[in-house]
């Protein structure tokens, strides 16, 4: 999580400065309009909204609706509503406690099967974690794609369907090997500023600071890939989706996404509440900006496996599978 919090960081270069608008005359205690000031101006200077909504009228509605507020947790409604007015999905506020990530054993970890005897299939959860957890993670995926690689694979399927975000970084170590170097996406700031990620050698990196390291290398390398998605590939999720976008070698199949391709930055509130602002969309390789559901190349639906039959018929005409 830490590694999260610093490289996310990078993106927040992107956002500037929003306005000194004041809600006077309202009653509350001293320590409840400081706190919702505080997370109004959060969103007015770092949202990825923040030149699209009056924010006069969102503060003024928001201040009217924490009336008589003595203590920060009386205005997180009123958060919550100049949130929604914003409008933005991503962006949510997290109550103090509810952020703690579950044990290192708990989290779901990345998982192969090989298909037909030809087909390697990873399966990548998402994943929300603290350091031990994410190390977890990285090794269980590491371990998975060697022991495919070990099988001569002629094709990929790296399986999102269910993974609903969490954080990247840990999700594209474990599939560097099937990316190759070069960049991947990048964030794009309301500015058009933007912060690159890519591969270089066996680094993830984003915007020039290492986030993974992964040195596994595929016996046969630049493979055809499969990427399935579901309506419940979300967020990070989403961004590793795009990282393989662009591909030539690369075609999806499944369902459309859920639409929140877009890069997140937690900031701490005064009473320990986590405000997840949404900070800018997500591009991939080509300079296509995304930010709404991706659609498949090849609809199809993974309730009767139509997905995984339509992919594994196009990876076995693609070169070296035929």
């Amino acid at each position: 999580m830490r590694r999260m919090v610093g490289a996310l960081a990078v993106v927040v270069l992107l956002l500037g400065v929003g306005g000194d608008a004041t809600a006077r005359g309202v009653p509350m205690s001293h320590a409840a309009y400081d706190y919702l000031e505080s997370a109004l101006t959060l969103l007015q200077d770092k949202a990825l909204d923040r030149y699209t909504v009056d924010w006069r009228k969102i503060r003024g509605d928001a201040f009217e609706m924490a009336r008589d507020a003595s203590e920060p947790a009386d205005t997180y409604s009123a958060i919550r509503g100049a949130i929604a007015t914003i409008g933005n999905r991503h962006t949510r506020l997290i109550p103090p406690g509810e952020a703690v990530p579950p044990p290192a054993a708990r989290i779901p970890v990345p998982e192969g099967e090989l298909l037909y005897g030809r087909f390697a299939q990873i399966t990548i959860p998402g994943i929300q974690a603290d350091q031990a957890g994410e190390e977890r993670y990285v090794s269980a995926g590491q371990a998975a794609v060697r022991t495919l690689d070990a099988a001569a694979p002629c094709g990929w399927l790296v399986d999102l369907r269910a993974d609903e975000g969490g954080n990247m970084w840990p999700m594209l170590t474990v599939l560097a090997p099937l990316l190759g170097d070069g960049r991947l996406g990048s964030f794009v700031g309301p500015d058009g500023r933007s912060v690159h990620w890519e591969i270089r050698g066996d680094d993830v990196v984003l915007g020039g600071q290492v986030v993974g390291t992964n040195p596994v290398r595929l016996t046969r390398p630049a493979p055809p890939v499969a990427v399935l998605t579901s309506q419940y590939t979300g967020s990070a999720g989403e961004g590793t989706l795009v990282s393989f976008l662009g591909l030539d070698r690369v075609r999806t199949f499944g369902l459309r996404t859920a639409g929140l391709s877009t890069a997140n930055e937690p900031y701490e509130l005064s009473d320990g509440a986590i405000l997840v602002l949404t900070v800018a969309t997500m591009a991939d390789r080509t300079g296509r900006r995304y930010g709404t559901p991706i659609e498949p190349d090849v609809p199809a639906s993974p309730r009767t496996g139509a997905d995984v039959a339509a992919a594994t018929t196009w990876l076995a005409d693609q070169p070296g599978c035929t």
